[in-house]
Order: structure tokens, then sequence, then C-alpha cells
């Protein structure tokens, strides 16, 4: 169970994950911790580990997704994947964005990342947006 980023009080990243496939509850779907992402959260899990998370358990929201759907969530919501006890791999798109006045410095989890530091601050939405409407106009990529 992890947060992907460090408590802040405006909030720093914001992920989605995309089922590219229908994810069952066998699957070992994500599963998130509602109301999480406040400090009060952060401290009773720091402090009190499993034991805040057995008495949080009613709280937990399940990602079962069908193909397309998506969960858009707080980087600090805590939330953690279930094991896969279905013959089938998960596959999941995952993209994440950082709030453009946010400073992340210092607010990262780094047990959590899994962005390789060669791609870090390169990709931003922008650009992205901007190379799609090139693309669909049938330009080139600008990359």
């Amino acid at each position: 169970l992890h947060a992907d980023t460090l408590w802040d009080e405006e909030g720093v990243l914001f992920s989605t994950a995309v089922a590219l496939q229908h994810v069952t509850r066998e699957m070992g779907p994500t599963r998130f911790l509602l109301g999480s992402q406040s400090l009060a959260a952060h401290d009773a899990f720091d402090e009190e580990g499993p034991g805040y998370v057995a008495a949080s358990a009613d709280s937990a929201a399940c990602g079962l997704l069908d193909a397309g759907e998506a969960a858009l969530y707080d980087g600090r919501v805590l939330h953690c994947g279930g094991p896969n006890s279905s013959p089938e791999r998960r596959v999941q798109f995952y993209a994440t964005f950082r709030r453009a006045a946010a400073d992340g410095a210092g607010l990262g989890n780094e047990a959590a990342h899994s962005l390789l530091d060669e791609y870090r601050g390169k990709h931003t939405l922008g650009r992205l947006l901007d190379e799609a409407e090139a693309w669909a106009e049938g330009g080139e990529r600008k990359s």
C-alpha cells in the first residue's frame, strides 16, 4: 500500500489507469482507500501501518474496470494492486500528470516511482496534445 507522492496540501500528481482488457477481481485490480489523500490519513497510516489499513478496509474501492474504462486518482490516495490469481496478465496503461503550478521537489515517493529517470520532465500533456493535433492534420511528429 502506498501513495505516489508524500502529502502536500494542494496535490502534485494525478494519475489515470486505463484498462486494456476487462479487469476481474481475480486479476488483482488496484484498490484505493477513499479519503486517504488527507494529512490525517497519511499521519495515521505512518503511525499505525497495518492497523490503519484494517480500520479503513470498509472505505476501499476496487478498480474493476471494463476495457477502455479508466480510474483517475490523486497521487496522495493510498492504493495498491492485489495479487493476480487468474491465468491472464493484467494489462493497463498508466499516465501521470503533474499540476502545472506544483513544485514537486521533495514530494516524490521514490518507492512508488516507475518512471525511468531519462523520461522525467521530457514529456508533457501540452506537448502530447500538440503532437496529436499535428498528426491528425497529417503533419510530421515534432520529436
